[in-house]
């Protein structure tokens, strides 16, 4: 998967048009994902100060393998309510 992310993926964008983010930001995150680790998730939510999400038993697309649990992490992203809600 990382030479996949290699040789296909988005190259890094670098710390100065990160910082330059001014638009509130959260980031949601597998914690079981292979490509990009955790730890990198956990570093940008500590330099940048964005709220990580965390999605347990999810590995790279959280929102397909743990569809009820990365709707309430969006709720939470979106009104910064931690009740989960269903669309009627």
């Amino acid at each position: 998967m990382r030479t996949l992310m290699t040789e296909v993926g988005v190259p890094p964008i670098s710390p100065e048009n990160l910082n330059r983010i001014a638009v509130p930001t959260s980031l949601i995150w597998g914690r079981d994902d292979r490509a990009v680790r955790l730890g990198i998730a956990e570093d940008a939510s500590t330099r940048y100060g964005w709220p990580l999400h965390v999605i347990e038993d999810a590995r790279d697309d959280p929102k397909l393998e743990q569809p009820d649990a990365f709707l309430d992490a969006l709720y939470v992203a979106l009104d910064g309510e931690s009740t989960v809600r269903r669309p009627a």
